[in-house]
């Protein structure tokens, strides 16, 4: 877990979480910085992505499937703060699916989603 520019109890939770399910997984980790910034230096409000938020973050995933792989992890599972998942079976049907890359299909009632174009039901 990576927890930082951030100005809510995040970090709470997810100590929460670990403690009630870290023993679940082979492992777990967690990096914070709750000293830092809300916001990262180049940006005038949270809601709009500037270069040096993508490049960190960028870094910060590239940093967990380095510490995958030590840990020679089956799967890795990345979920940005700002998505709830509401069906309690993804990790298992996204595992189920037995391929290198899978990912949920992400609706919004709002102009973003992780696919660009028509979809059907399937």
């Amino acid at each position: 877990f990576y927890c930082d520019h951030t100005s809510d109890n995040s970090l709470d939770i997810i100590k929460h979480w670990v403690g009630e399910y870290g023993s679940l997984y082979h492992a777990t980790y967690i990096v914070a910085d709750v000293t830092g910034p809300a916001k990262y230096r180049d940006e005038s409000t949270t809601v709009i992505w500037t270069l040096a938020r993508f490049e960190h973050v960028i870094e910060l995933r590239e940093d967990a499937l380095e510490f995958a792989r030590s840990k020679w992890a089956d799967y890795v599972f990345m979920l940005d703060a700002d998505v709830f998942l509401t069906e309690s079976d993804t990790l298992r049907l996204l595992t189920e699916q037995r391929r290198a890359i899978v990912a949920p299909m992400l609706h919004s009632e709002g102009t973003y989603s992780n696919f660009w174009s028509d979809v059907t039901t399937m």
